[in-house]
């Protein structure tokens, strides 16, 4: 499950670039370019649709719109 984003690269990017303080994830747009942001968004999004054969997913999932 997504924790925080939608799985959307547009939700990926908002929460690399705002942080997330609920969640332990810092603000990156104050320590990164927006191009190394666009960069960490690409990479996270390779991990969409794959898992771990044996684990189940963690989390909350976020309700699609």
């Amino acid at each position: 499950h997504w924790l925080i984003a939608k799985g959307t690269p547009e939700t990926v990017y908002a929460v690399i670039f705002n942080g997330s303080d609920a969640n332990g994830m810092p603000v990156w747009s104050e320590m990164i370019t927006k191009d190394e942001i666009y960069q960490t968004t690409a990479y996270v999004m390779t991990f969409r649709n794959t898992f771990r054969k044996g684990k189940d997913p963690e989390g909350v999932k976020i309700a699609d719109k």
